[in-house]
């Protein structure tokens, strides 16, 4: 709620007091007051996470973060991800069309990065859209997506109302794991791009060659790649040409670098099965 006041509800739960019911005070709730447009009261639906500051990206559950607890001036920061509207000015929007809730989001919230997240979202008519959807939110080292009707409307505590939830673990028979080696590394986007953070991972084909199978880029914590990355560091080779043991298969793209084999380290690899062979991949440290 926004105003002289803010209050913090998670599963019936008032946490008012560990993001600031004070719009003044409040290690979070001092940071939103300039979001918000022409808004004297609302009602959001959405998640608090842990932002992690350095990296420029929201932390996964394996970080075993207590966002409840986080401070600023640490790694991480509270962080609002917001998902629907409710209520508007003392108008209640949940009989409106999603579409048109979310027209007024857009409207009336303003994204504040690392703060205050409008979670992103794209129209989709078929199967294939999804399947695409759904493999980048894997590559972001994201759970899952959402499906939802344009036309439905909102209804607390209900799984058949139009929206869905997919995940790969979701689907019986979609998941399998592979113990495949790292062979190369592609340097990530943004602020990561001085670093490392996705794996070209290979099978070993005889003869000591390796035929790489796919890039894998989620699944680990934080702390868990640059353990692994420091464990990796002397090793990097840039790839000024193909070195002899590595075979580029159809699910791998040319890296930034390259390991070699004695080393490396074998991962365990999450895959999704798509009539029976690998598809998509997350790394499981």
């Amino acid at each position: 709620m926004v105003g002289r006041s803010w209050q913090m509800l998670l599963l019936g739960v008032d946490l008012s007091t560990n993001y600031g019911a004070s719009g003044t005070e409040g290690p979070l709730t001092r940071h939103l007051h300039p979001c918000f447009s022409q808004v004297s009261s609302c009602i959001l639906d959405g998640e608090m996470v842990g932002f992690n500051v350095e990296q420029d990206c929201i932390g996964t559950k394996g970080e075993g973060l207590d966002v409840k607890h986080l401070a600023d001036g640490k790694d991480f920061q509270q962080c609002y991800c917001v998902f629907d509207i409710l209520m508007l000015n003392d108008r209640v929007l949940t009989s409106l069309p999603y579409t048109q809730r979310l027209a007024l989001l857009a409207q009336h919230l303003q994204p504040l990065s690392g703060r205050l997240i409008i979670t992103s979202s794209q129209e989709a008519s078929g199967k294939e859209t999804v399947v695409e959807a759904l493999n980048q939110a894997i590559e972001l080292r994201e759970e899952g997506i959402m499906l939802k009707l344009a036309s439905s409307i909102y209804k607390p505590n209900s799984r058949s109302s139009g929206w869905y939830k997919v995940k790969p673990e979701y689907v019986d028979g979609l998941m399998d794991q592979l113990d495949l080696l790292i062979v190369g590394g592609y340097y990530g986007g943004g602020r990561r791009r001085s670093g490392v953070s996705h794996f070209l991972v290979a099978a070993a084909s005889g003869e000591g060659h390796w035929v790489s199978v796919t890039s894998v880029g989620s699944g680990y914590s934080m702390a868990e790649l640059a353990s692994l990355l420091a464990r990796l560091q002397p090793h990097w080779r840039t790839w000024d040409s193909p070195p002899p043991h590595l075979v580029l298969g159809s699910g791998g793209t040319v890296p930034d670098l390259w390991l070699p084999p004695q080393h490396s380290a074998v991962l365990q690899v999450t895959c999704w099965l798509r009539h029976g062979e690998p598809s998509f991949f997350n790394l499981h440290v």
